[in-house]
């Protein structure tokens, strides 16, 4: 009985509660840092978190070279407020646009720094000849006007 009355008194959070906190951006292993426009490569980038610690503008590679099954994680790890710009080949486009309209070639998608929060992300995978779809976004997106 005394080690039941310890183990509830060890166990009371109320006085001392416990607070779990995560990072917007996990630390991944596998992940690719840069620190400034990029021009994304299939071998070094694909597959992989890539997170911006500074205003970037990705350049996405031409969709000629991608395949079925190819992605591109693309998520915004720097200060709240900084812009993240995603373009296409000029080639190429987002077959369906943040509004979710039919895409434009070399119109890019934009997480605007009026609106950006570490953490937003974009995932695309290739989705035809003519171009990426946006799998997954987090965070606000517009496109290129």
């Amino acid at each position: 009985e005394a080690l039941m009355e310890n183990l509830k008194r060890d166990l009371d959070l109320s006085s001392n509660p416990i607070t779990l906190t995560q990072e917007p951006v996990a630390n991944y292993s596998n992940a690719v840092t840069v620190t400034g426009d990029t021009t994304l490569a299939f071998a070094t980038h694909c597959g992989r978190p890539t997170i911006a610690t500074a205003a970037t503008v990705f350049t996405l590679p031409a969709i000629a070279g991608a395949a079925v099954g190819q992605t591109f994680w693309l998520i915004n790890g720097a200060a709240d407020g900084t812009l993240m710009t995603v373009s296409p080949d000029s080639d190429d486009k987002f077959l369906w646009d943040v509004a979710g309209a039919a895409g434009t070639n070399d119109k890019d998608i934009v997480n605007t720094a009026a609106t950006a929060k570490k953490g937003d992300f974009v995932k695309l995978q290739y989705g035809s000849a003519h171009g990426w779809i946006i799998a997954e976004m987090g965070g606000t997106w517009v496109d290129e006007s």
